[in-house]
């Protein structure tokens, strides 16, 4: 294993023919998964879209998204990523470079280093396709939990008529980050906590509470052994039917997403 430090909390490590991205000593991609659970975050996101010319990536440091966004056609992306160390080593470091296929020297790619939920919650513009690839308790960010709740409504907010988006969901403090969802989703639903109980497990749960904040949503399980378990819910202000094509290499259908009932699984 060789190791790659770029700065305090950021990691690149090569194991063999592969690499993998630690902040603050959590994993945060593998390039044994990587390509296939963007494809989920971004390729499935823009087949749903009525139109993927605008992009709003939020997060998204490793350039993935923006790579593939790109890949689907995306005329104008804008992308809104708090750390600035993961800005330069995309930008710069050769194995980031080709593994982004250099998305962040891209001239579709418009990079502000800000923080993302904040940046959401003083927008007043639409995209065609949002994605939310944010890491909230990794790198400091600045406005995590506090005003994720008031992020997540404004959310479809951002969205043109007929446009997607997608909230990636997983890692260690899943728990913490789903209770605090319950807690605000209460004062919307008082009775939700009643309708979980026929949820067992905590992905379950979350499925169900992201459905009571956007009503059309879709979700999608995707596990890998490098990862774990991840969600990626999609949201929309009309309902949700594939629209396009899918531009994937690893995913050949999403005909049970679309008709899903609360998440589609799917193993890598």
């Amino acid at each position: 294993m060789a190791s790659f430090e770029q700065s305090p909390h950021i990691q690149l490590k090569r194991y063999g023919d592969n690499y993998a991205l630690f902040l603050d000593g959590e994993i945060q991609f593998h390039t044994l998964e990587q390509e296939e659970s963007h494809e989920w975050m971004v390729a499935v996101t823009m087949a749903l879209s009525k139109q993927n010319e605008s992009v709003l990536i939020l997060g998204g440091g490793d350039g993935f998204a923006a790579r593939e966004a790109i890949k689907c056609g995306a005329k104008k992306i804008t992308l809104v990523e708090f750390d600035s160390g993961m800005i330069e080593l995309t930008k710069k470091n050769p194995i980031m470079r080709r593994l982004s296929n250099d998305s962040f020297n891209n001239s579709k790619v418009k990079i502000i280093n800000d923080d993302a939920i904040q940046y959401v919650i003083d927008l007043n513009k639409k995209f065609d396709v949002v994605i939310d690839d944010c890491e909230y308790f990794f790198g400091n960010q600045p406005s995590a939990l506090n005003k994720h709740f008031q992020y997540l409504q404004k959310l479809p907010k951002l969205l043109n008529d007929g446009g997607v988006g997608c909230l990636m969901y997983g890692g260690d403090n899943e728990d913490i980050f789903y209770n605090y969802l319950l807690e605000k989703v209460k004062i919307i639903d008082p009775k939700i906590t009643e309708k979980l109980n026929i949820y067992e497990n905590l992905l379950d749960k979350t499925s169900f509470v992201y459905k009571t904040i956007f009503p059309n949503a879709k979700c999608q399980e995707f596990f890998s052994e490098e990862l774990g378990t991840e969600l990626y819910t999609y949201f929309s202000n009309e309902p949700i039917k594939q629209r396009h094509s899918l531009n994937t290499k690893y995913i050949s259908s999403i005909h049970s997403l679309i008709y899903s009932d609360l998440f589609n699984k799917y193993e890598k």
